[in-house]
């Protein structure tokens, strides 16, 4: 499978809209998968990285990395049958025991969760992602108390962003954007001062499979 970035996201302001106040300090490709696919790997772009964020230059380092040859995972989402909702989340370079479980809901309006195992260093709770309005596609979730939200661009977009809600203010921690045209991947920035890196990446894919599950939908 084709895992470079596609022309159309080598323009900053195509994949990122503009660098604003986000500072992220991780970066990490998401690797093209489809609904079906068993084992979903993302990479760990951070210390192969000297191009500053929010500049062509930036992608195009990304690009290619990616076409040279691509990190070891960092992070795999794995289910045991094509047509399971349910995947285990592993770091593959820190333990074989899973870190987090994801259960995907049935449609797109569905809520998502992602649940850890006890003493987890990456959360106290359960996390529950649920659309913020009927039919709408951007999705929220609660935190140690703190609300978080990813942002779809437009209808259409697969550009996601990731917001921090705090004493009234919103600041975007994270961004998405695809590497290719047809399958879910691509490049996803966090800033981990905001958000926990599992925790980020996870919801972002929780995002890629709802993108899916309203094509299918559509399109039948």
């Amino acid at each position: 499978m084709d895992t470079s970035i596609s022309p159309q996201s080598s323009n900053p302001e195509n994949e990122a809209d503009e660098k604003g106040a986000l500072v992220p300090n991780r970066f990490f490709f998401i690797t093209p998968h489809w609904g079906w696919t068993n084992n979903i790997t993302v990479s760990d772009l951070t210390d192969h990285m000297s191009a500053e964020f929010g500049t062509e230059e930036f992608t195009k380092e990304a690009k290619e990395i990616v076409k040279a040859s691509a990190p070891d995972p960092y992070l795999t989402a794995s289910k045991s049958k094509w047509y399971s909702r349910h995947r285990s989340i592993c770091l593959p370079g820190q333990s074989e025991d899973p870190i987090a479980e994801w259960k995907a809901g049935i449609h797109s309006g569905s809520k998502s969760f992602i649940s850890f195992p006890p003493s987890s260093p990456v959360s106290s709770h359960n996390i529950t992602l649920k659309a913020l309005r009927f039919c709408g596609r951007d999705e929220g979730f609660v935190l140690d108390s703190i609300p978080y939200v990813w942002k779809v661009k437009n209808w259409t977009s697969k550009k996601f962003k990731l917001c921090k809600k705090l004493r009234g203010q919103e600041q975007e921690i994270g961004r998405y954007w695809p590497s290719v045209t047809f399958a879910s991947g691509g490049i996803l920035v966090l800033d981990t001062d905001e958000v926990n890196d599992v925790v980020g990446i996870v919801t972002c894919l929780v995002m890629l499979w709802k993108a899916r599950q309203r094509h299918a939908e559509r399109h039948g």
